[in-house]
């Protein structure tokens, strides 16, 4: 090994990272760290060369997972997932081109929104959250009809709903009522209606 030695501080803060986090926010994380604590500056590569001598992972199996994952595993197009990351209901981190996603924040997420995760297989959604309860509680519930659960608002009055079902019970209309009015331009329950 060349260079300067690493502190142990410095390498218990790699260690930490390596194998939970994308190698990118290992990168960032470090040298973010450095500067906080006046650390050595290291490059990419000598840190590279550092983790794979002390045997630690460079590909994340932890904490932060892609967008193209939980679209994968949740068997939904990628755009919903960025969707929801544009609209604030699910925090991400974007290093480089992609964004990553912490379990933590994903976790909480299907807590709020429980229709996205319901009946899919328990195996598939513990690999996803990572927490046995939370998988088994949602893989016990009916799945639900995605098309139908999108959020919605009724544009006289600007009042959101979490989904065109919660809409048409709230104004006695049928969804589809709801849902031929936003296609068309049409009305439903006195009103036009967009997608939030």
């Amino acid at each position: 090994m060349s260079g300067y030695p690493w502190t142990p501080e410095e390498e218990e803060h790699l260690s930490s990272l390596c194998g939970d986090m994308p190698w990118f926010m290992v990168v960032t994380e470090m040298k973010g760290q450095a500067r906080r604590r006046g650390w050595r500056k290291r490059t990419e590569s000598a840190m590279k060369a550092h983790a794979e001598d002390i045997g630690l992972s460079l590909y994340s199996c932890g904490e932060w997972i892609t967008t193209a994952y939980i679209a994968e595993m949740l068997k939904l197009k990628r755009k919903i997932v960025l969707k929801w990351i544009n609209g604030h209901e699910l925090y991400a981190k974007r290093i480089g081109r992609p964004f990553f996603v912490s379990r933590t924040h994903l976790r909480m997420f299907a807590k709020k929104n429980p229709q996205y995760f319901a009946g899919l297989p328990e195996s598939d959604l513990l690999q996803l959250l990572s927490n046995e309860q939370l998988a088994s509680d949602l893989a016990e519930m009916p799945p639900v009809r995605l098309r139908n659960i999108s959020p919605v608002v009724r544009v006289l009055t600007g009042q959101r709903f979490p989904t065109m079902i919660s809409a048409a019970r709230t104004y006695r209309v049928s969804y589809r009522a709801i849902q031929w009015a936003i296609q068309t331009g049409g009305t439903a329950a006195g009103s036009q209606w967009r997608r939030a």
